[in-house]
């Protein structure tokens, strides 16, 4: 987790560590729902890349999906 962005971090943190839903997150990053979702993804979506990459990984075309 520590080679995502701050902000990338963020959304993790307050979705898979706080257990808090879309709509608080969107709260509390002071955004709207729709943009806490896309966060969410991109944030999915850049901590499955790297985590693939760092395990040296040759699955194709896996994703995480919460």
């Amino acid at each position: 987790m520590t080679r995502l962005a701050p902000k990338t971090r963020e959304v993790l943190m307050l979705r898979f560590y706080q257990g808090l839903a879309l709509d608080e997150i969107a709260q509390a990053l002071h955004d709207t729902l729709g943009a806490a979702k896309m966060r969410r993804y991109r944030a999915l979506q850049q901590f499955q890349h790297h985590y693939l990459r760092s395990a040296g990984s040759t699955i194709i075309g896996s994703t995480i999906t919460i």
